[in-house]
């Protein structure tokens, strides 16, 4: 079926099929076709954690394209493969289909960047924050709200006890959501100014080429407060504790910005709680298979013992 779609869509005869580990949003395939290669992402309908993915890919895709044609992000970013109407994805009533241009290098994963790599990404960072809501595309992007859309569901899981949450972190899943929704509060009456934000920074969304990298997977590009990037520098495990190096570089660019620690409290903790949602409803919810409920059951323990 992807062969059809290929040669029907994108003019790709021939193409050979190799799956590579996917992220939790979508499958993904290398495409090798000849003497050129390809990433494809395929977005199934049918799966629940998949459905909010597929819902972004037109706020996003348009401003990743902008990005690669018309700044200085052209080779720090996956290039889009469009398809032979011009379109950035192609979708069927079950599907959704994004292609890119093959990246050759190694994902670092939860290992270190040497020096000039986590240069490279402080500078790909430092000029995504110039971006504000003045870009053509700003009517497609998601604005930041400080919301918690998960909030009923983890408060659910917890209030009940889920089986699939340690008993020991239930209370505490539940005072961290009433201490997540006074933060949003204090932060919506505030003015914090909004850049462009990638707001998914982490190991396993970065290809190393030599001294620099690529940054992939935009799906959560949004207009935000740089902290709802920063904070996953200075408080994740991914970075190796090197926010000193990274913030010498960023603030070249942005030397009169001043953090709001706030702010990077709440994303941190945003994003932690999320997580803990998106992992308990794959389990319950996708018709996954034993490893990958496995390893989802372990991605949730850690990440409550992370509170």
């Amino acid at each position: 079926m992807i062969n059809q779609i290929l040669h029907t869509h994108y003019n790709i005869e021939n193409a050979r099929l190799t799956e590579v580990q996917p992220g939790w949003s979508a499958l993904a395939y290398r495409i090798d076709a000849g003497d050129k290669q390809y990433f494809l992402k395929e977005y199934d309908k049918a799966r629940f954690t998949a459905q909010p993915w597929i819902q972004l890919i037109d706020r996003y895709m348009p401003t990743v394209v902008w990005l690669g044609d018309h700044t200085a992000l052209r080779e720090r970013i996956p290039h889009v493969t469009p398809t032979v109407g011009g379109d950035y994805k192609y979708e069927n009533d079950e599907r959704v289909y994004i292609l890119f241009d093959w990246i050759e290098g190694l994902t670092p994963r939860d290992g270190s960047l040497t020096r000039p790599q986590l240069a490279s990404l402080a500078q790909i960072i430092s000029e995504l924050h110039c971006f504000d809501e003045r870009i053509p595309t700003s009517a497609n992007i998601v604005r930041e709200r400080y919301d918690i859309p998960f909030y009923e569901s983890l408060m659910s899981h917890a209030r009940h006890g889920d089986e699939n949450i340690p008993n020991e972190y239930l209370q505490l899943i539940i005072e961290k959501l009433h201490h997540l929704s006074e933060t949003s509060r204090t932060l919506s009456m505030q003015n914090l100014p909004f850049v462009l934000c990638h707001n998914d920074l982490h190991g396993w969304n970065v290809i190393t080429q030599g001294d620099g990298l690529i940054l992939l997977d935009w799906e959560g590009l949004r207009f935000a407060p740089r902290e709802a990037d920063l904070f996953m520098i200075k408080y994740e495990r991914y970075w190796g504790q090197r926010w000193a190096e990274f913030y010498d570089i960023y603030k070249k660019t942005h030397s009169n910005y001043e953090i709001n620690e706030n702010a990077m409290r709440f994303f941190q903790l945003r994003r932690r709680l999320d997580d803990i949602n998106e992992f308990v409803n794959h389990i319950v919810f996708d018709n996954a298979g034993d490893a990958v409920i496995a390893e989802s059951r372990r991605a949730l323990i850690r990440e409550c013992g992370l509170l």
